[in-house]
């Protein structure tokens, strides 16, 4: 297969000369007009940009990977083998939809039996030869809320939450399929402990849900921390005073880690944003969605989840958890493509910043180039970081899975949209965008 006639999202560069040549799901850079006898996929001057790669999200589509499918009618989850057979299918297509050709599955604070349910689930699904056919492909799951924090637990129930423990974590990890491990520097030695274990076993480990000081950070970043979860949110620990380097926040804006961002506005304010990519650059911001079942869904009002009251925002545009003193931010609603068109809205837009007195616009074409970083090539990166395989996606170039967005940009400086137009995942093509979301959205 040869797609034609598209601008190419390379990792520096658009390139509008260049054919994409598919062959056994992988990727071949070519110069524009050798098409020999290919199947041919004419782009018609959208942009081709590399699939987004999902590394954090819970749900969507009704359906919750740590509680199963909820129901608004009785404000109940059913958790049945069945449930998860059938809608973790539904699921991946509904995420493509969006642009996401590989994801993460994540799982909230839960009963350590409920944990080792969702991700034998998970590992059936991958397991059957269907992974990647669906929709996005499961690159593995994502253990969020077990070793946190408690005081810092944000939406999740502190009632499910452990202090870090090898065993334990292999008890969970039963199905092997764990990828990527939230673990806080917030109990010393106890935690690099876990972080060693983990990193030697080629598991990613991110800290989010934090109170940890600047130098428990840095002593964790020692043992194999990559990366921060949903910066500035769900808490992370900040200190103005000069006593242990300050937190969390100076940890992650000084030293060499990546930071999640949910890209959706509200979790965090644009100008936080560009203060952010200012401070470490667009190499180590990777936009992320942490959305759950009310995601790409309709028909939810207030509902309950692992004891937790939440409410969706009347204009349907964030959770949130009911009953705080203060707006406690529940998961989100989120979605990648959404996630992408900010991000190229804000950077093309000049903005005050908090600790920046102003933010330029940027042109057009360096914020698409800075948006699919953020949305794909600096995911890779990150999961790529020390490892001995790579996942070989996340980037258009040769020898990489042909994980692949046809888009269009519609809309003007500050205030863009991108359009998924055709998704293929590893060379296929799935579902059509548009019919893929009208089928599975809540009626």
């Amino acid at each position: 297969m040869r797609i034609i006639n598209g601008i190419v999202c390379c990792r520096n560069e658009l390139r509008g000369d260049t054919d994409i040549l598919v062959k056994d799901g992988k990727i071949s850079l070519e110069p524009a007009g050798d098409r020999h006898d290919d199947e041919i996929v004419d782009a018609g001057g959208s942009y081709i940009l590399p699939g987004f790669i999902e590394i954090h999200t819970h749900g969507a589509g009704l359906f919750e990977f740590t509680m199963g499918k909820y129901n608004p009618k009785t404000g109940n989850f059913d958790s049945s083998e069945e449930i998860y057979r059938e809608n973790l299918p539904k699921y991946l297509r509904l995420r493509a939809s969006s642009g996401v050709t590989s994801l993460y599955m994540g799982s909230w604070a839960a009963p350590i039996s409920r944990q080792i349910f969702c991700f034998d689930q998970l590992k059936n699904y991958v397991e059957s030869g269907d992974n990647g056919n669906d929709g996005s492909y499961v690159l593995g799951g994502l253990l969020e809320g077990t070793f946190i924090n408690p005081a810092s637990a944000g939406a999740q129930n502190p009632e499910f939450v452990f202090h870090p423990d090898i065993e334990l974590f292999e008890k969970i990890n039963a199905s092997n399929l764990i990828k990527l491990v939230n673990v806080v520097p917030d109990y010393d030695d106890d935690s690099c402990k876990l972080i060693r274990h983990l990193t030697d076993k080629g598991i990613s480990v991110g800290a989010g849900h934090t109170a940890a000081t600047c130098e428990q950070f840095k002593r964790a970043i020692d043992a194999g921390l990559k990366y921060c979860i949903h910066f500035l949110n769900g808490s992370i620990s900040h200190s103005y005073k000069s006593f242990s380097g300050g937190g969390a926040v100076e940890a992650v804006l000084r030293e060499d880690v990546y930071a999640e961002i949910i890209a959706d506005g509200y979790h965090v304010a644009p100008r936080y944003f560009r203060d952010v990519l200012k401070r470490k650059g667009a190499d180590k911001i990777m936009a992320v969605t942490d959305a759950m079942f009310s995601s790409q869904a309709r028909g939810i009002n207030e509902f309950e989840i692992s004891g937790i009251k939440g409410k969706v925002d009347e204009t349907g545009s964030f959770v949130s958890v009911v009953g705080r003193d203060r707006l406690t931010l529940f998961s989100s609603v989120l979605t990648m493509d959404v996630a992408f068109g900010n991000i190229l809205s804000w950077l093309t837009t000049g903005m005050d910043g908090v600790w920046n007195r102003r933010h330029q616009a940027m042109n057009r074409d360096d914020a698409i180039l800075r948006a699919a970083r953020c949305s794909s090539t600096n995911i890779s990166d990150m999961l790529n970081r020390g490892m001995s395989e790579n996942i070989e996606t996340g980037e258009i170039g040769d020898g990489k899975w042909a994980d692949i967005i046809i888009a269009d940009i519609a809309g003007e400086q500050g205030d863009y949209k991108l359009n998924v137009k055709d998704v293929y995942v590893r060379g296929k093509k799935i579902l059509d965008a548009q019919q893929s979301l009208q089928k599975e959205t809540c009626p």
